[in-house]
């Protein structure tokens, strides 16, 4: 895998006379997480200031300034986690690790807002001190973290596992000031059971434009072409484009 990060085109950046600290928290590879990414970018072209903790691959270095973003990848991860404990202790020391981080660098310089990406959810404890010492937090939701769990450890929507889920949700919920989440079949899903609907944004994974060009190539036949760019998970709307493809058979038979 090529590791090398593809700068954008220089944007004119803003001067902001109220300029935000903000933290971002995610355990994950930045440079490989569009979305986290593309956050970095509208924030710093709007003239605040962006840090990010997240984690690090070899062989990139501990600190990066990524198109103005600073990351600091707090903790070396390998991805061969083969049980959900596996996963538990590393996203556990993960989580330690980062409010260790994030405390030091508020109580140094305090951050305006602390943005937290799950998954999974309880990530958001890593922001508690600075959230009590006056920071505000967002909690976006990539996933939701019960289905998720059901899909990758084959367990059931009716198991214990799945209703603790449900119930720590509701928790982390409620210790952030908003929550987003990433498309709207999932809002339904937060708004009945963890979110007030108030405190919940739906902000979507769209691509970047800048990546397409309206030209095509000719076609040789009348085949029609359908593309999916996601999980094959239930929780994650597929069979919606499943039905849907029934639905339109007779338009387009091809």
């Amino acid at each position: 895998m090529n590791l090398k990060h593809h700068p954008q085109p220089a944007r004119k950046r803003a001067l902001n006379p109220r300029r935000l600290r903000i933290c971002m928290v995610a355990y994950s590879f930045y440079e490989q997480d569009n979305r986290i990414m593309r956050y970095a970018r509208a924030l710093l072209d709007q003239g605040h200031r962006v840090d990010v903790l997240a984690l690090r691959r070899h062989p990139l270095s501990s600190f990066e300034e990524l198109e103005g973003a600073r990351v600091y990848r707090i903790q070396d991860r390998v991805v061969n986690e083969r049980t959900r404990f596996d996963y538990l202790w590393r996203i556990s020391r993960f989580i330690l690790h980062s409010a260790g981080v994030l405390t030091r660098k508020h109580l140094k310089t305090p951050y305006d807002v602390i943005h937290i990406h799950s998954v999974p959810d309880f990530i958001v404890f890593a922001g508690i001190l600075p959230k009590l010492l006056g920071a505000r937090m967002i909690l976006d939701i990539h996933d939701i973290m019960p289905e998720f769990y059901v899909s990758k450890f084959d367990g059931s929507v009716d198991g214990v596992t799945f209703k603790l889920l449900s119930m720590l949700e509701k928790v982390c919920a409620s210790l952030a000031d908003h929550v987003i989440i990433s498309n709207h079949l999932w809002y339904r899903a937060l708004r009945e059971r963890s979110v007030p609907e108030e405190k919940l944004t739906v902000m979507m994974n769209y691509p970047e434009e800048i990546f397409f060009s309206k030209q095509r190539p000719p076609k040789k036949d009348e085949k029609f072409i359908f593309l999916y760019p996601g999980s094959l998970n239930r929780h994650q709307g597929v069979d919606l484009g499943v039905r849907a493809i029934e639905r339109i058979q007779q338009e387009a038979p091809e």
